[in-house]
């Protein structure tokens, strides 16, 4: 499929004002729209790179981005919302991707806390959501949430690096599910950003990957081996030390321990 008919499929399919552009390659898809953000580009432009030759993950990690395996889509946004609030947009984010996936291509996800989806134990989604606040700091300017997804194993597997963490949706691709995913989470992004926040809040909590495992932090957010309560009404994760002490995590990286469970993964 063509550039031009990706977009026109997209397009034809959206009940959203999103403008889709896409292209064969760029080194990561969110960079492009921060730079159109920055020089007044409007709410709604979206980017979707056939492949990325530097996609980015959060805590700077990068994200395996090859051609012709999965969908890499970033979309601008301009919030009129407290800087506060903009945590809500990465879980805004992953629900709207477990909602476009169950419809196509018909899989259910978790969430691994905070933007991570999971399928049969395996990562298949991440998500970097970066934002930039207005001169006066007190409002956002404006948000790009950028979504990689691996459709398919690459050719040859994953890397080496990978190969235990990494996994697909679909064994094999069919060439119109990329353009029919990318404007099926589209329309279930926007529209979970207009629903009441516990809404939101609701379904991220229904498919949390993590709320009753043991896990550890390899960024030191906390010590020792923790057990997940839950999430809570500001999108933190709720702990419990091994000390019996409760402790609330809204950064940071953890990682399911490995002899809780046979499919848990960082």
């Amino acid at each position: 499929m063509t550039c031009e008919e990706f977009v026109l499929r997209v397009q034809s399919q959206l009940k959203v004002p999103c403008r889709v552009f896409a292209v064969e390659e760029t080194v990561s898809t969110n960079d492009d729209l921060k730079s159109l953000a920055a020089s007044g580009g409007e709410a709604g432009t979206v980017l979707v790179a056939f492949r990325q030759r530097g996609g980015r993950g959060r805590l700077g990690r990068s994200f395996y981005s090859p051609d012709q395996t999965g969908l890499y889509l970033s979309v601008l946004l301009r919030p009129d919302e407290k800087p506060e609030d903009a945590v809500f947009l990465t879980p805004a984010a992953a629900v709207a991707a477990a909602r476009a996936i169950r419809r196509v291509p018909g899989r259910e996800v978790e969430i691994k806390w905070v933007n991570d989806l999971y399928y049969q134990g395996k990562k298949v989604c991440g998500i970097l959501t970066e934002a930039a606040l207005t001169s006066t700091a007190d409002r956002l300017e404006y948000a790009v949430c950028g979504i990689g997804i691996n459709l398919c194993p690459p050719k040859g597997g994953f890397p080496e690096e990978l190969s235990a963490i990494a996994g697909a949706l679909c064994d094999t691709v069919d060439p119109h599910l990329p353009a029919d995913l990318a404007a099926a989470f589209l329309n279930e992004l926007f529209a979970v950003l207009q629903a009441p926040r516990e809404e939101l809040l609701e379904e991220y909590r229904s498919r949390s990957f993590l709320t009753g495992k043991q896990i550890t932090s390899p960024t030191g957010a906390f010590e020792g081996v923790a057990t997940v309560l839950g999430v809570d009404d500001q999108a933190g994760l709720v702990i419990q030390r091994e000390d019996g002490v409760r402790q609330t995590l809204h950064g940071g990286e953890v990682s399911v321990r490995l002899q809780n469970t046979e499919n848990g993964r960082g």
